[in-house]
């Protein structure tokens, strides 16, 4: 079966292969994300390029495939490291970027592709469809 990723039209637009070849799907058992609250919960699971395309016109398709997927940590101190770090270089700017709240659950194998676990153990997930993280999710701390 073939399998499409959420919003497989805007992979198609790529030149470059999206996600890279190297990114396999796997069962991770606890992963942190951060998220929104609940007034804004519809972009818990949007990537970052939905949320603003043309932030993307002109940067190579490596970064627009990286802001096509979601961003996931495989530890709490990771993500609240990372999270840390960007709002000291940018500012209350990436609030309404990233969210305010650091959320836990699980990735399926069958869910999609991830990426290698790099610094902080992020790594960028390339969701299927149909994805099921509203469910499987829960906000565990505030992060502001």
């Amino acid at each position: 079966m073939d399998r499409h990723y959420f919003y497989q039209s805007y992979y198609d637009l790529l030149k470059e292969i999206c996600p890279p070849d190297h990114y396999e799907p796997k069962k991770i058992n606890q992963v942190f994300r951060w998220t929104f609250n609940v007034n804004q919960k519809q972009n818990n699971f949007k990537p970052q390029y939905l949320k603003n395309p043309g932030r993307f016109i002109n940067k190579e398709d490596k970064q627009t495939c990286m802001a096509m997927g979601l961003s996931f940590f495989d530890n709490i101190e990771g993500a609240e490291n990372r999270f840390n770090e960007l709002l000291q270089q940018l500012g209350n700017s990436i609030i309404k970027e990233l969210g305010v709240n650091i959320s836990s659950g699980y990735i399926e194998e069958s869910d999609g592709l991830n990426g290698d676990f790099g610094l902080h153990g992020h790594f960028t997930h390339h969701a299927y469809e149909p994805e099921s993280f509203h469910q499987r999710f829960t906000t565990i701390k505030a992060l502001i």
